[in-house]
């Protein structure tokens, strides 16, 4: 298991946006390093995703500031991964061809290696060979978080991520991310599953309705 590090990786002081004058999202503060997972809850309307966008570099904050440190400060896109928003599908691959796709691209090991564990645990080993259009809502769902997993990153940002899952598949999420957590990744992700923040999170950061 990881120690969570005295460096954060993420330092977020006041950061809020607004659009015409509307706040989409209050002040907000909170930090977050490596082995450690923040939860941003809150309900539907507060600037959750709002404030993972922000820290995807998608959008900039018209107050506060994001601060990157460690290997982020260096190189932020490659060492952020996410899931938010709908999963980036090629239609004409597989999944398994996507898997593939990914885990070379980012020097990985085949998907039948060490991810093997994520397939099993997400229900997805008996649906490699399928395109996208024949998935469900909530297998594609699995895919999107899985392609999120299979990456190496620093730093993880996941938005609602069991959304679409089964109940089943949603228990399996929560030891998942924090293996990846405990491996020393660090994690922001929104969420309205209690079962989900308590398993996964040591802190969370609760957003106002506006």
């Amino acid at each position: 298991m990881a120690t969570p590090t005295d460096v954060p990786l993420l330092i977020a002081d006041s950061v809020g946006k607004e659009v015409a004058g509307e706040p989409l999202l209050g002040p907000v503060s909170f930090s977050v390093g490596a082995g450690e997972c923040v939860a941003v809850t809150g309900p539907d309307g507060s600037g959750k995703t709002t404030l993972l966008r922000l820290i995807l570099g998608r959008d900039t904050p018209t107050t506060g500031t994001l601060t990157y440190g460690g290997p982020l400060a260096r190189r932020k896109r490659t060492h952020i991964g996410s899931a938010l928003g709908a999963p980036p599908f090629c239609e004409d691959l597989t999944i398994e061809e996507h898997l593939a796709l990914l885990t070379f691209s980012w020097g990985g090991e085949a998907v039948t290696g060490r991810f093997a564990p994520v397939l099993e645990a997400l229900r997805l080993t008996g649906i490699l060979h399928r395109f996208p259009a024949e998935l469900s809502s909530g297998e594609r769902q699995a895919a999107g978080i899985t392609f999120a997993l299979v990456r190496p990153a620093s730093l993880l940002v996941l938005d609602e991520p069991e959304q679409r899952l089964d109940a089943e598949r949603r228990l399996a999420l929560g030891p998942l991310l924090a293996r990846r957590r405990d491996s020393g990744t660090a994690i922001v992700m929104a969420s309205h599953d209690a079962g989900l923040v308590a398993a996964a999170a040591g802190a969370s950061v609760a957003l106002a309705d506006r």
